[in-house]
C-alpha cells in the first residue's frame, strides 16, 4: 500500500536512490535539496513521475524554510505518511582544528535539523487521517556507536541523533496510533555519494594555525595524512546507495512496529567493531569495565590498520 514520503537530501546519493524506490513503488514523494535548481537527477525523475514528485528546497541551516517545506508536501499530496531524515554530512578533522561555527554547522545538519523537522511534522502525524502508522526515520551511522579518528564532532553528532531516536521512540508510542520512529543505521562508506564535499569544503589549512607550534601542526599533518590513506583502503568495501535506501524502504513499509534499527553495511552485514560493540559480554563475569576495555583494544587494533570490515 503506497502511501507519501518526505525525504531530505534527495538529490544525490542515498537520497535520490531512495526517492527512485518510492516512486517505483507508486509512493508520492516529498523531494528536497539545499539546492533544487542544481539536482538533475530529481529532475529527470519528475519527468517520468509528473504526479507523483514533488522537488522543494530545504536547507537546514535557514530554519524558516522547514514549515514552509512540509506545508508545501501536505499541500500537495494531502498528507506525509514518512519522513526520512537522510540529509547531513561529515567532518573529518582533528577537533582541535575545528572552529566552533563549523562545529555547529555538523549538528545543524546532523542533530538540530532532525528535531526541527520532526517537531514541526508531528502536529500533522497527530492529526490526519490515515490509513497508515505514520513514522519518522532517522539516517544514523556505525559511527554513532564507534569513536573514529579524526570524527570526533561528526561521531558525536551521530551519537546524539541515535540516542535521541531512541528516547522519542518512547515518547511517541504513548499515542495511540503511535508515531513509529525508525533508525537506519550504514556502518561504512557508501559510493557515489557527495557525503564528503561539505568536509572538505571545511578543512582547515592547518600551516595557518597560528596558535599552534611547528611539532603540533606537524603531527596533526602526519596522522591525517596516516588516517586518510587508511579511510582509502577501506573505501574499497563501500557499500551502494541502493542498499542503504532498500533498508529505508524496508523501515517505512514493514510490519514490525517495535523495530527500532536496521543495519546495513558492506555484505548485508554490520562490521566486526559494530558487531562487537552489540555483542556485551564475551565470557561468563566481565564487568562492563572489562567489556569496554576488550572493545577499545580491538578498535585501536583495527581502525590503525584502515581494515573496518
Amino acid at each position: 500500500m503506497s502511501g507519501t514520503v518526505f525525504i531530505t537530501g534527495a538529490n544525490a546519493g542515498v537520497g535520490i536512490a531512495t526517492t527512485t524506490i518510492f516512486l517505483s513503488k507508486g509512493w508520492n514523494v516529498a523531494a528536497t535539496a539545499r539546492n533544487p535548481n542544481s539536482a538533475a537527477d530529481l529532475k529527470e525523475l519528475q519527468k517520468k513521475f509528473p504526479n507523483q514528485l514533488l522537488i522543494q528546497e530545504l536547507d537546514l541551516d535557514q530554519h524558516e524554510s522547514i514549515p514552509l517545506a512540509i506545508k508545501g508536501a501536505i499541500s500537495k499530496f494531502g498528507r506525509v505518511d514518512v519522513l526520512v531524515n537522510n540529509a547531513g554530512f561529515g567532518l573529518f578533522v582533528p577537533l582541535e582544528l575545528l572552529d566552533m561555527n563549523t562545529v555547529q554547522k555538523q549538528f545543524e545538519a546532523n542533530v538540530f535539523g532532525p528535531m526541527r523537522l520532526t517537531k514541526a511534522i508531528l502536529p500533522h502525524f497527530h492529526t490526519a487521517p490515515r490509513s497508515r502508522l505514520p513514522r519518522i526515520i532517522n539516517i544514523s551511522s556505525g559511527a554513532g556507536w564507534i569513536g573514529f579518528p579524526l570524527a570526533s564532532a561528526y561521531t558525536a553528532s551521530k551519537g546524539a541523533l541515535e540516542l535521541l531516536s531512541e528516547s522519542l521512540r518512547f515518547e511517541l508510542a504513548a499515542f495511540d496510533p503511535p508515531v513509529l520512529v525508525k533508525v537506519v543505521v550504514p556502518d561504512g562508506g557508501i559510493s557515489n555519494t557527495n557525503f564528503m564535499t561539505a568536509s572538505g569544503s571545511m578543512l582547515p589549512d592547518v600551516d595557518r594555525a597560528m596558535d599552534m607550534t611547528d611539532k603540533v601542526k606537524n603531527t596533526y599533518k602526519a596522522y591525517m595524512a596516516t588516517v586518510f590513506e587508511s579511510f582509502t583502503t577501506m573505501s574499497a568495501n563501500n557499500m551502494e546507495a541502493i542498499e542503504v535506501a532498500n533498508r529505508i524502504v524496508e523501515a517505512a513499509t514493514d510490519d514490525k512496529p517495535d523495530r527500532l534499527r536496521y543495519f546495513i553495511g558492506p555484505g548485508q552485514k554490520p562490521s566486526i567493531l559494530l558487531t562487537k560493540r552489540l555483542a556485551g559480554p564475551e565470557k561468563e563475569g566481565d564487568t562492563p569495565d572489562d567489556i569496554d576495555d576488550s572493545f577499545i583494544r580491538l578498535s585501536s587494533q583495527i581502525l590503525s590498520g584502515g581494515t573496518l570490515h
